[in-house]
């Protein structure tokens, strides 16, 4: 039960910190270019919680809806991770721009992962 929570709590998070993600980005732009490394490094830290998911779907053979949203989940992080990288060292504004649209992909999809842990942890608490 407590992991259950825990890991449901995790996947909770995620949404979370993305949403706080665009609100340091827009800080970071139009008030205190300082707060750029803080959303760095939650956008770094956000590798755990939604990797944990991932590797929840992968292991949980009973829970195949969760398997394709998580796997999209760490797929779309990934490419987040590559837009800003990428667009940074070529100069790439475009790729820049589509980090920000991505986010909001990302964004949407923690919504639907969180849910479906929530649902599943919830399936087998009541059995």
């Amino acid at each position: 039960m407590q992991r259950a929570t825990f890991v449901t709590s995790l996947a909770w998070f995620v949404p979370g910190a993305i949403l706080l993600q665009f609100l340091l980005a827009g800080l970071s732009l139009f008030h205190n270019t300082q707060l750029w490394p803080v959303h760095t490094i939650l956008g770094c830290a956000l590798a755990l919680p939604i990797g944990e998911a991932g590797f929840k779907g992968l292991i949980n053979s009973h829970a195949l809806r969760l398997q394709a949203w998580a796997l999209a989940q760490v797929g779309i992080y990934v490419s987040q991770v590559i837009l800003i990288v990428v667009g940074q060292k070529f100069g790439s504004g475009l790729l820049q721009a589509l980090h920000a649209f991505n986010g909001s992909l990302l964004l949407l999809i923690s919504f639907v992962v969180a849910q479906t842990i929530s649902l599943t942890a919830m399936k087998q608490v009541t059995g």
